[in-house]
């Protein structure tokens, strides 16, 4: 039994989402240290925070025409930016938010996927509300890179191919992400103000991004010619090595924030259509904050996707953004290598849990002692 014990392999600590309270109190029954892990940036991490402010306000009240005023607690956001705010009954998300926070004040530690200087005031406001060691060491997907595909859906690699042969900075790669649903009518609109937009086209529709499976056949012939002469669609495709093509002049997305730091970390400058989540509060920060991409005004019309488009790939306004895009995606390098905030960051995580460890070995050194 002894020896056993002494060849068992103790955990150091647990690390888990920040939406999946139940696990770290596991982990304290188990009395095992546990860190968390937001799954977006400091920005939205913070706007949670003070979401009970905004509710006492009364913006949760607020109806539909006045979406576009501001919140004077936090600019730049507007009422429509707020997580949650479009829900019917915006108290389950208040609640899910407010265990969240509970669960990171008592736990060991929480790491952010993002890095200092992108996200440096509302990181230093999350330290101030939470009071735990904090460990920033974004962008993850910088960290370990990988030949290897995490998604669950094959990567279409033909798009590289194609990609080859297009003009640089040309192209206008779209993808909404792995959850957004979208109607006929928009997959409509999107079509054909792909078409009217006169630019090369990279568009990811993943099963069931759209109800009907027939779609494309169904695309009217305007659609149906531009594809042919200057488009591809994928089911999925390699997003990081297509982001890192040169080719590639613009992204436009749903602003999750694991596409917008990957977009940032390539400096490609966006097109922001959110729709949930914290989608509005990083689609706001990127237009109006690190100014490396705008919104799609004026809803999702033909006239308005194609007026976009060729603003982000033609005009003097799309030079402006890749030019501060080119300086964020510099800076996103240089936290990673020895030295930088983020090498530090993932430096004192390690540290961190190895003293967890030699803690935890200590108690069972001191357990497995007989008494005299």
């Amino acid at each position: 039994m002894n020896r056993r014990k002494k060849n068992m392999l103790h955990v150091a600590c647990l690390i888990s989402d920040s939406l999946f309270s139940f696990a770290c109190d596991v982990a304290e029954r188990l009395k095992v240290r546990a860190l968390v892990l937001p799954v977006g940036g400091a920005t939205s991490f913070y706007v949670y925070t003070i979401l009970p402010l905004l509710k006492e306000k009364g913006y949760f009240t607020i109806d539909g025409s006045q979406s576009e005023e501001a919140v004077t607690e936090f600019p730049p956001l507007l009422v429509r930016d707020i997580p949650g705010i479009k829900l019917q009954k915006p108290e389950m998300a208040l609640q899910l938010f407010d265990n969240m926070i509970r669960v990171i004040k008592s736990s060991a530690g929480v790491s952010f996927n993002t890095f200092e200087d992108l996200e440096h005031p509302a990181l230093t406001s999350v330290r101030e509300v939470l009071l735990v060691p904090d460990f920033v060491i974004g962008p993850f997907h910088k960290c370990c890179m990988t030949s290897s595909s995490s998604s669950l859906l094959a990567e279409d690699r033909s798009c590289i191919s194609w990609l080859d042969e297009q003009p640089l900075k040309s192209v206008i790669y779209v993808s909404f992400g792995s959850v957004v649903v979208l109607s006929k009518s928009e997959i409509l609109e999107i079509a054909l103000g792909l078409a009217d937009s006169e630019q090369p086209f990279l568009w990811v529709v993943r099963p069931r991004l759209v109800c009907d499976p027939e779609w494309l056949q169904k695309s009217p012939s305007h659609f149906l010619e531009a594809l042919e002469r200057r488009g591809k669609t994928v089911k999925w495709a390699p997003q990081m090595e297509v982001l890192a093509h040169p080719a590639v002049g613009a992204f436009w997305t749903h602003r999750g924030w694991n596409s917008t730091l990957e977009s940032i970390s390539e400096g490609v400058p966006m097109l922001c259509t959110p729709r949930f989540s914290d989608q509005g509060v990083n689609a706001r920060y990127v237009s109006d904050v690190w100014r490396v991409g705008v919104h799609l005004n004026g809803g999702l019309k033909r006239e308005n996707i194609a007026r976009a488009i060729k603003r982000l790939l033609l005009g003097r306004e799309g030079e402006e953004l890749r030019e501060r895009a080119s300086v964020l995606k510099e800076k996103a390098s240089a936290c990673l290598r020895p030295g930088g905030s983020s090498y530090r960051g993932l430096d004192g995580l390690v540290n961190h849990i190895l003293r967890f460890h030699s803690e935890n070995r200590s108690s069972v050194l001191e357990g497995s002692v007989n008494p005299l």
